[in-house]
């Protein structure tokens, strides 16, 4: 390894232990906040919350419903049926949780209420004092899949990045996969890791 290329990587290092601690907890005001729709491929679209406030949303819009990666804040839900309403007339049927904190997981409470939400087992003590309809219906450890509006969805989980629950999401037929906060962009682009959680600097760099 040259100099140069240490030079590089410490202030990587640096910026990313700054930051190690808990993330996503606090809501944070919310007025004015709207949600975009992107078509992304296929019938894969993304809902993103302006003003950088809380995780992407994903979302897959087809003849068997609709399926949810993440949900943002459940005060944003409104905005969020209104969005998906001009996608798909369809209900919700699935939801998966990236990982536990409550930027991708508190709509759950709403958005949740009639459907299966699925996150790795490590969330379900994070999420066991939310109420009911945010608590995970279906976990599991290392991988799971699932067919859905036509094309196979795997479920990954990376341990000890962000935090020890965290899931990658590959829709496969649509080439198309979210990350969850394994990769940050916008104005909180800087890697984090939740050590309080379980989370590891040497996980994420992984």
């Amino acid at each position: 390894m040259t100099f140069k290329k240490i030079i590089l990587i410490l202030p990587f290092f640096i910026l990313l232990s700054i930051y190690c601690g808990k993330s996503g907890e606090d809501m944070p005001s919310l007025r004015g906040v709207d949600i975009n729709t992107i078509h992304v491929a296929g019938h894969i679209y993304l809902l993103e919350a302006t003003g950088d406030v809380a995780g992407n949303i994903a979302v897959s819009a087809g003849p068997d419903g609709i399926l949810l990666v993440d949900t943002q804040w459940a005060p944003l839900a409104d905005k969020i049926r209104e969005a998906l309403r001009k996608i798909s007339s369809k209900e919700i049927q699935y939801i998966i949780n990236t990982h536990h904190h409550t930027d991708h997981t508190h709509g759950n409470r709403i958005l949740g209420k009639s459907a299966t939400i699925i996150s790795h087992i490590n969330a379900t003590k994070s999420l066991a004092d939310s109420p009911r309809p945010s608590q995970p219906d279906i976990t599991f450890e290392e991988k799971m899949s699932l067919y859905f509006n036509g094309e196979k969805i795997d479920l990954i989980h990376f341990p000890h990045g962000h935090t020890d629950n965290d899931l990658v999401v590959f829709f496969r037929e649509s080439n198309v996969i979210h990350l969850g906060d394994l990769w940050n962009s916008g104005i909180a682009s800087f890697p984090t890791v939740d050590l309080s959680s379980g989370g590891s600097v040497t996980g994420m760099l992984q």
